[in-house]
């Protein structure tokens, strides 16, 4: 057979996945001789018609979220929030005017006030907040970074403060660290292993004003106010490493990071997509701009939320991080300041509008994503098996499943795939589609994928024969065989076999693969079944040809008959009987004065078949019954039929009249002597 592999790894990537945009990525569209893969990454075997998942051409396909914002409960009690951070079934709201505010959001829908901790009497001016292991720190503008023990979230408790250098804007805590944005002081890193006695472990000079930091992967990102967004190695935090920065305009306030990219919350420049790939030259991908104040950004999924000081809070699609799109919005009415995602709801904290909680969960219940050809092959050949890969990120959550589909026959006929089993396809085809069918009944988490693995087989198909045909027949024992020429054959293998059963042919020979023709050996008559396959240049055998029967038979058709008859004209009941020993009849005719019969006027039986000789003119008739079988044999009987005159009472006396006149003529003569 003809062997071709295609890779096509499916990874589903789910809510922690990774997703690698860059050109030098490694995984991308790729189709060539027995070779394909896809990134999704450009649209050039997607079937428009057919798809109606998102994102193919971005690097991913899904299922679309939602279109719009749901508001949940807005609780305007609070002062003027700023900042708000989610642990568990917590908000953690940090308010201007100087209050921790503490939420239970188990149910969003009704935020209930559990507790109130005031920094500085109230004059504290917290701008950010970061809760880990039951330690809230928050960043204040006035009173340092405060460190309160939430352990019991209704009685929040003060464990310490540590009192930076200039006025504390951002906080981001990572293992025994508080990374603190702390303007004009740059960074500073806090040794807050322990919480009560927090201590300066190392001070960045940012060139300027911290605004904004974030920590992965012992990698500082920070948010400089003056247009610079830059990027550290804290491996060791004692003594951070400057690695790169690129430039922005405006004043940069908040930053997230996702693996490969950094989103950027960039005051009036608006929002920024940057790629941190290779940290030491971070570079912008693009800019989504609005003209409005943008002052946090927080990602979920490949979509980032962002607040807008006139529009609220935009739901931005970068599944493409270089082709930022707007999704939908939710006008919050007043000055939209920190947020919060998580399991698909957004926390809102909005300056003189107060905490709102926005759903956005929920997707499209069934989407699929199907491709247009991906390989195809000559006429000669069709694929014969295949094996497709899934393999996720992370396990599937409930109310989600992902369907594998292939089809060989370009989209006509979909056959289901089990996960990494082969399968055989059971409509072979030259033409190579996928289809993946996402079930997405989950309200929380979306299911992303990102890449296709599949492996494939091919086999000749099978070969066209000439002759003899199906069902024909040859007087002549030795036979001969002959097919078309199939492109891609090194050889053949061609069976006879009187069983069907194929376990004890007759005729098993290999032929060339220039061979159209075999004659075989004398075989006795008989049923003969025959087959032929092609072998490629592997040695894999393609498929059989539909197996074709032909008859030998060397006798002729024994036919008899009555002997010639003679009967009387207007005689009726004359029938004539012919009878015939053959086991494989295939015509009959028969002759009236060498002139064939009607076959309505014959009768015919179990072997036998008769034909009426009545109503035919005086004198001699043939008939003759010829029969032929489906090897050519011909057979044949003659019966003389004939009719003789039959002479009327009425034409006796017009026959007598005249004797009996010359009998008187002759009297009368004699007497007239007499005299």
């Amino acid at each position: 057979m003809i062997k071709k592999h295609i890779k096509i790894s499916i990874f589903i990537v789910l809510l922690c996945s990774i997703f690698s945009f860059l050109p030098n990525n490694s995984f991308l569209v790729n189709a060539g001789s027995g070779f394909f893969t896809e990134d999704f990454s450009t649209t050039t075997y997607l079937d428009v018609v057919n798809t109606n998942a998102t994102g193919w051409g971005s690097g991913l396909v899904k299922s679309p979220y939602k279109e719009n914002l749901e508001l949940k409960s807005i609780y305007n009690n609070t002062k003027d929030p700023v900042d708000v951070f989610v642990d568990g079934d917590y908000a953690y709201v940090a308010d201007y005017h100087g209050d921790l505010s503490i939420f239970d959001v188990s149910d969003s829908s009704n935020p209930v006030s559990i507790s109130n901790y005031s920094i500085g009497n109230g004059a504290g001016t917290p701008t950010g907040v970061f809760v880990l292991d039951s330690v809230c720190y928050v960043a204040t503008r006035h009173w340092g970074l405060q460190i309160v023990d939430v352990s019991t979230p209704s009685v929040p408790n003060n464990f310490s403060a540590y009192y930076t250098i200039d006025l504390p804007h951002d906080v981001f805590v990572e293992g025994d660290y508080a990374y603190v944005a702390d303007e004009e002081g740059g960074v500073q890193i806090v040794d807050i292993s322990n919480p009560s006695i927090p201590t300066n472990a190392s001070a960045i000079d940012v060139g300027g004003r911290g605004y904004g930091v974030y920590v992965e992967n012992s990698k500082l990102y920070v948010a400089e106010y003056y247009g610079k967004f830059l990027v550290y190695d804290v491996t060791t935090p004692t003594a951070p490493v400057h690695l790169g920065n690129v430039s922005t305009t405006s004043n940069p306030n908040d930053l997230s990071v996702d693996g490969d990219v950094a989103y950027l919350a960039n005051g009036f420049g608006g929002f920024y997509t940057i790629n941190v790939t290779d940290p030491n030259n971070p570079n912008v991908l693009d800019n989504y701009s609005t003209g409005n104040h943008m002052r946090d950004a927080k990602f979920r999924e490949k979509i980032v939320y962002v607040t807008d000081a006139m529009l609220g809070v935009l739901v931005l699609d970068i599944c493409d991080p270089t082709d930022i799109t707007l999704i939908t919005s939710y006008d919050t009415y007043n000055w939209p300041e920190g947020l919060f995602v998580k399991d698909g709801m957004v926390y809102v904290t909005d300056y003189m509008g107060g905490f709102l909680i926005l759903d956005h969960r929920g997707y499209e219940n069934r989407v699929v994503a199907q491709s247009t050809t991906i390989v195809s092959i000559t006429d000669e050949a069709q694929f014969a098996n295949a094996t497709m890969l899934l393999t996720s990120h992370s396990t599937l959550w409930s109310g989600m499943a992902i369907g594998l589909y292939l089809s060989a026959d370009g989209g006509v006929n979909w056959q289901h795939v089990d996960n990494g089993q082969e399968t055989i396809l059971t409509n072979p085809g030259t033409d190579l589609r996928f289809q993946l069918v996402l079930i997405c009944l989950n309200l929380v988490n979306v299911t992303w994928i990102s890449e296709l693995e599949i492996s494939y087989t091919t086999k000749l198909n099978g070969v066209g024969k000439s002759s003899p045909s199906h069902l024909s027949g040859t007087n002549d024992n030795t036979t001969t065989l002959t097919w078309f020429s199939l492109t891609g054959a090194a050889s053949y293998w061609l069976q006879v076999d009187s069983a069907g059963t194929w376990v004890s042919p007759e005729i098993n020979v290999t032929l060339s693969g220039s061979a159209t023709d075999y004659t075989t050996s004398a075989l006795p008559d008989g049923l003969y079944n025959w087959r032929i396959a092609g072998i490629d240049s592997d040695g894999d055998l393609g498929s059989w040809s539909t197996e074709w029967i032909f008859t030998i038979d060397t006798i002729k058709p024994n036919v008899t008959g009555p002997d010639d008859f003679t009967y009387s004209e207007g005689e009726i009941g004359n029938n004539i009987t012919f009878a015939y020993t053959e086991i494989n009849p295939s015509t009959l005719t028969i002759y009236l004065d060498y002139a064939p019969i009607d076959p309505g006027l014959i009768t015919f039986g179990t072997n036998h078949f008769n034909v009426s000789a009545d109503g035919l003119a005086d004198g001699s008739h043939n008939f003759t019954c010829v029969m032929s079988d489906v090897a050519g044999n011909t057979g044949s009987y003659t019966v003389i039929v004939t009719v003789t005159p039959v002479i009327e009472e009425y034409m006796q006396i017009i026959i007598a009249l005249p004797i009996l006149m010359i009998v008187g003529l002759t009297v009368i003569s004699i007497s007239k002597r007499r005299e």
